[in-house]
């Protein structure tokens, strides 16, 4: 990954190959940019006496080298999570790109390791990164939120959280009755007052397809209320049409 300070043109990229000699390789922020710039493993090798001597950490690709070369003596092992950022689990992944780009931008490339490119992927998708440029990226708005909660799971439980607060909004006012006493008791108020109100509620049994009537129960009587139904909703509706005409002057 390659990270660029949002104030200024610097792009850090460090050597491959020199992970323990890089000065910037004890840098909390940077041991993770270190191991990410390629797939680091620990070296070992073998001398003639059968004593084994670590090498210490090398790129997987110039390990393997080393390796065709002298396979008897030379051999390398998986890093543990704790030597390796890059075997953490994803939302630690996640975590750690959040921090990064903090006044930063991101971007990824061939090096990426897969672990971080997936959790750099998973994290656009999550809306956490948003485009800066074509090829670099920085936190957006929620990206920024879920730092501020300490990383990605709690923000994730935030946002299912505010999924179970489950409102229903009354239109023509402010009001919103809750699930809670304090949110029914303000809604009933709103209800009693002299707010003009709409509220549009149907119940499953309202609906025809969930309870259909037959042709035979419909008598000449219900026929009657249904039409005079529909004319006293048509003389409702043009008096207020009426009534929105002369407040906004037209007549």
């Amino acid at each position: 990954m390659k990270i660029q300070h949002k104030q200024s043109d610097e792009i850090r990229e460090l050597d491959r190959h020199s992970w323990e000699t890089n000065p910037e390789y004890q840098s909390r922020r940077n041991f993770w940019k270190v191991l990410d710039e390629g797939d680091p493993v620990r070296v070992f090798w073998t001398e003639d006496n059968g004593e084994v001597r670590d090498l210490g950490l090398m790129d997987r690709d110039h390990a393997k080298n080393m390796i065709k070369i002298n396979a008897k003596q030379c051999h390398y092992e998986e890093l543990t999570p704790e030597e390796n950022p890059a075997k953490k689990n994803e939302s630690e992944l996640i975590d750690k790109i959040l921090e990064e780009g903090q006044n930063n931008y991101l971007s990824t490339d061939r090096s990426t390791p897969d672990d971080y490119e997936k959790a750099f992927q998973k994290a656009r998708r999550l809306g956490l990164l948003q485009a800066a440029s074509k090829n670099s990226f920085e936190l957006s708005k929620e990206g920024e939120r879920a730092y501020e909660l300490g990383g990605v799971e709690n923000w994730k439980k935030e946002k299912e959280d505010e999924k179970k607060r489950h409102s229903i909004h009354i239109s023509g006012g402010n009001a919103v009755i809750g699930n809670n006493n304090s949110g029914n008791s303000q809604g009933r108020d709103f209800l009693n007052s002299q707010s003009p109100t709409f509220i549009t509620s149907k119940h499953p049994s309202a609906i025809p397809e969930n309870n259909p009537i037959k042709k035979s129960d419909h008598s000449i009587w219900d026929k009657i209320k249904y039409i005079s139904g529909i004319a006293a909703a048509l003389a409702a509706l043009i008096g207020l049409l009426v009534a929105i005409a002369k407040a906004v002057g037209y007549l």
